[in-house]
């Protein structure tokens, strides 16, 4: 009953199989039984996000990040909620953070993309998606978002 991980496990298992509310206690026992752990936050903040509850979410993020600050992907997701959110600077900054710390990942050069071509910036948005395929030559939703705006100009 003391096995953090096992909670997670579990709460990923109810989760995938569509069963939230099962989901739920889980990551929370986990992150009770190891609050130190920044995969118990980053994982329960995914769970939150696509679960309505954005603002648990977003200290979960911060939470986790705050624990490892190099935690890429934590960065890439916080960004995206707070791009749903219409928070468009505080999106910036955590994509700026990812590209910062992302090395061949594509991810957040395409994510920080996608917030720029929303506030208006295509140019600088494609020169994201370039600069992904750079990293991943095959990465699909940089190379479908270059096509979309070719298709716009």
């Amino acid at each position: 009953p003391g096995f953090a991980e096992a909670w997670l496990a579990l709460g990923l298992s109810y989760a995938r199989s569509g069963r939230a509310e099962s989901a739920r206690p889980c990551f929370e026992k986990a992150l009770a039984l190891d609050p130190g752990n920044p995969a118990a936050s980053f994982i329960f903040a995914e769970f939150l996000s696509g679960n309505g509850d954005s603002a648990r979410a977003a200290a979960l993020y911060r939470a986790a990040l705050d624990l490892e600050p190099g935690y890429l992907e934590a960065w890439v997701n916080l960004g995206a909620l707070y791009r749903d959110q219409g928070n468009y600077a505080k999106a910036r900054a955590c994509y700026e953070k990812a590209v910062a710390l992302a090395g061949r990942d594509p991810v957040p050069f395409y994510s920080y993309g996608l917030l720029l071509e929303k506030i208006g910036e295509p140019l600088r948005a494609q020169a994201l998606y370039l600069e992904a395929l750079s990293r991943n030559p095959g990465y699909g939703p940089a190379r479908a978002a270059l096509e979309r705006r070719k298709r716009r100009d």
